[in-house]
């Protein structure tokens, strides 16, 4: 115990417990009345009741000291009934340090405010958005060995509260603050940026909840709705901090719907950020989600207009070079998807956004993508239905990303080589490659026992028997290199290394004549 004289005051009422004598157990709940407080309550005015607990003077008293330095305002949030504490520590130098934690509840307890007053008057002020649900015991549940308070029970109350001090950050989930696990008081952190609350079955330390227990089983089951249900108070968070006092909304900020939600996504933690015991209660949050939740995309580039939708619709890329070349019309015209929002992308896991029903736009899926548009026996292209352009672009998309998985961390030369050749010959079957003075889009393979050559280069002054000749031959229609050449010139030789990997058919007329 920290004190041998707890007092209570309340109203009128004033007592104490006087377990000096540790002996006497009667003393432990045998009240003695007091006539009045021993010094000046301070706000009296602004609380029904207050618990003084004067540390006892023993050989323990500067660890006990010590213990209230650690003492944090969120302490609140969950004690709904306790207010405010005061802690005053009186030294031996007769000065006095005195920390007032206070919390103060906003529209009817959806925002909580704490705040942290020290002796040179600075108050030190922090918000918080509380979610919670009131969920009913089942009967087998109540007929399960449990405390009789908890026996005795119809329902109890689920929370989970979400600091907002860090909503206006571009940092990621690993940057925000971790927050301990709450059983109306908070135990060990167990990995989340958020805090859940619920009446945990814990042993005598405190330090953390009982494995194994059948109630706590059946709390983290309840709980995958906290998730579902917090989402739908970020989508109304901007409409909700409105019904608050000027000053929280002057120390919260502006938001709007893009940053609650983005917000929210990034305190969705992955396997790696929490204790395994919670990783089933991640999943089977985020499948929760999965039917509810809707991210931004621009639908209109010109006039930036935003469309929610589902995440199923959405693809994310974080590389603007291939945004820039596989255009926002194009992933639309062609398979009716969006890019997703790039403060999402640049700030929320990857993995994350994956499970929520995103996808990813890497190497595999562009060729793939190319693949379903130009392999053979499918529909016959021309350069009238795909412009010059367009195909520029699709091998620009290839080139790079070729490139980008060359130098990914990781990168196996012996595995992932044998992938890029399986790559290349994929190329080989696809109708992609103008021709001059042909509007049918050919493959490589079409011509496996003829040459394709590059266009004459206008420097080299060939006979002009030879020119006719050469004229003459499959030659790849210039206007697709002098695109690139005008667009990319950094990548146009990249490009033509590429089209001489096709099996080194695609040849140079300088190498040859």
């Amino acid at each position: 115990m920290v004190s041998h004289r707890p007092e209570i005051h309340s109203g009128n009422y004033h007592f104490c417990f006087d377990t000096k004598n540790e002996k006497d157990k009667m003393s432990y709940i045998n009240p003695i009345w007091l006539d009045d407080c021993e010094e000046n309550l301070s706000l009296i005015n602004e609380w029904k009741t207050c618990i003084r607990l004067p540390i006892k003077q023993d050989g323990r008293v500067d660890s006990s000291k010590r213990k209230f330095d650690d003492i944090h305002a969120r302490l609140l949030l969950f004690l709904n009934r306790l207010r405010q504490i005061e802690i005053i520590d009186q030294k031996r130098n007769n000065q006095t340090d005195i920390n007032i934690f206070t919390r103060i509840d906003h529209a009817q307890g959806q925002i909580i405010e704490l705040q942290k007053k020290t002796t040179s008057e600075q108050i030190i002020k922090s918000f918080w958005l509380v979610v919670k649900k009131v969920v009913q015991l089942p009967i087998n549940i109540k007929v399960m060995q449990f405390s009789d308070i908890k026996c005795d029970a119809e329902s109890t109350t689920l929370a989970i509260a979400y600091p907002l001090d860090h909503i206006h950050e571009k940092s990621s989930y690993e940057n925000l603050p971790c927050q301990p696990l709450f059983a109306y008081l908070p135990l060990r952190s167990y990995g989340f940026r958020f805090i859940l609350q619920a009446d945990f079955e814990v042993p005598a330390t405190r330090q953390e909840i009982l494995r194994d227990n059948g109630w706590n089983e059946w709390l983290k089951k309840e709980m995958i709705q906290l998730l579902p249900l917090a989402y739908e108070y970020f989508k109304i968070l901007p409409d909700i901090l409105q019904t608050c006092s000027i000053d929280v909304q002057n120390h919260i900020g502006s938001l709007n719907l893009i940053q609650t939600i983005k917000y929210f996504i990034k305190t969705i933690p992955t396997y790696n950020d929490i204790d395994p015991y919670f990783n089933s209660f991640i999943d089977k949050s985020i499948q929760g989600l999965m039917g509810s939740i809707q991210l931004p995309v621009i639908i209109d580039e010109i006039n930036q207009t935003i469309q929610w939708i589902s995440p199923t619709q959405c693809v994310f890329v974080r590389d603007s070079f291939i945004k820039e070349i596989f255009t926002s019309d194009l992933l639309f015209s062609h398979f009716k998807n969006y890019y997703l929002n790039k403060q999402f992308v640049h700030e929320c896991d990857q993995s994350i956004l994956i499970k929520l029903g995103c996808r990813k736009l890497d190497f595999s899926n562009i060729l793939r993508l190319i693949r379903s548009l130009y392999t053979q026996n499918e529909q016959e292209h021309t350069t009238k239905t795909t412009n010059i352009e367009q195909i520029a672009q699709w091998f620009l998309c290839i080139d790079y990303s070729l490139q980008q998985e060359r130098e990914r961390p990781g990168f196996n030369i012996d595995d992932d080589n044998q992938r890029e050749q399986t790559t290349i010959e994929q190329l080989k079957q696809m109708k992609i490659i103008p021709l001059k003075d042909q509007t049918q889009l050919v493959s490589i393979e079409q011509y496996q026992e003829r040459a394709i050559f590059f266009p004459l280069d206008k420097s080299i002054p060939y006979a002009k028997h030879l020119k006719i000749v050469l004229e003459d031959l499959p030659t790849i229609d210039e206007r697709l290199l002098d695109y690139i050449e005008k667009k990319y010139p950094r990548r146009l030789e990249s490009i033509k290394r590429l089209l001489k990997d096709l099996d080194k058919i695609i040849i140079n007329f300088e190498h040859h004549y």
